[in-house]
């Protein structure tokens, strides 16, 4: 017979320590059902039992007990456990197995996949306390509760994750590939006014700072280095606060300038993100050599 929560004190201080108590009180409440094992017998109590589980449905509502745990799992699995997965949760469930592990631990855990007859799919956990230990037995205690809203949970996490990794991965190939034809790269963050440059390779001639305002930095590099009679078309192409605007259906836009040393650029914004309203909120900055081109025009 199960023994009924009202009941558990009673029927348990004959033969348990007051700390095995204590553990049992805990995990009563937490646990779906719950059993105390005597892992050199194999011999088991049913604790307590919930309706509605797959373990209720295997013993009835008499609570059958079978000649030891190892056969209450073995009859467990092949009702509920994929067949594929049966093989690793009689491993960990064995009696002599259990055993063994707890020799040095005081609890073990383990997650596991069960299948109800309609074909539901549940996922739980199996927690396992050490209780009374001596030259003759082994007590312990073995808790099972769902763990499906944990695990949901920590699914949706872990597709976001990957979302964001697929997404920086995308990321990182497109400015690989227009690295390929460009000699600097920066993103920038249009609300935050700031740049970071993710790419230069003709740094000595395109000695840029390194981050920065956006603002600040543009005028500088045209007051230095934009010929100028381009500043004035240069300053208002690189005015991010106006490039919402002008992007709001465009992916990319260009220009051309000449540089006080003689030699040509191009530089183009790349849309690399909109808020969930379509407004532009950063780009990409990059910036190439053209002077070649210009000298055969």
């Amino acid at each position: 017979m199960a023994i009924r929560k009202e009941e558990l004190q009673l029927n348990t201080q004959q033969d348990m320590s007051s700390e095995d108590i204590y553990v049992l009180k805990k995990l009563f409440t937490e646990y779906v059902s719950l059993y105390r094992l005597e892992l050199n017998s194999g011999k088991y109590e049913i604790l307590r039992l919930v309706e509605n589980t797959n373990a209720k449905q295997l013993v009835g509502e008499e609570h059958t007990i079978f000649a030891d745990y190892d056969e209450f799992t073995r009859r467990y699995a092949d009702a509920f456990v994929p067949e594929t997965e049966q093989e690793e949760f009689l491993d960990w469930h064995k009696c002599e197995n259990l055993k063994k592990r707890l020799q040095e631990k005081e609890s073990l855990t383990y997650y596991y996949h069960s299948v109800s007859k309609d074909g539901k799919d549940s996922y739980y956990e199996a927690y396992a306390v050490k209780g009374k230990a001596d030259g003759k037995n082994f007590y312990i205690f073995l808790g099972y509760r769902n763990v499906d809203v944990i695990l949901y949970k920590e699914k949706a996490i872990q597709e976001q994750l990957q979302k964001a990794l697929d997404e920086a991965k995308l990321s990182n190939e497109i400015i690989e590939a227009i690295a390929k034809s460009y000699q600097y790269i920066s993103r920038i963050d249009i609300a935050k006014d700031w740049f970071e440059e993710i790419a230069n390779r003709d740094a000595e001639n395109m000695n840029y700072k390194k981050s920065g305002e956006v603002f600040s930095g543009n005028r500088n590099v045209c007051k230095k280095l934009v010929a100028e009679e381009y500043q004035e078309a240069f300053l208002k192409f690189t005015d991010i606060t106006t490039l919402p605007v002008r992007m709001k259906n465009e992916e990319t836009i260009v220009m051309e300038y000449q540089m006080k040393d003689g030699n040509w650029h191009k530089l183009r914004f790349i849309e690399k993100k909109r808020d969930k309203d379509g407004n532009l909120t950063h780009v990409l900055c990059a910036i190439r050599s053209i002077s070649d081109v210009k000298k055969k025009e």
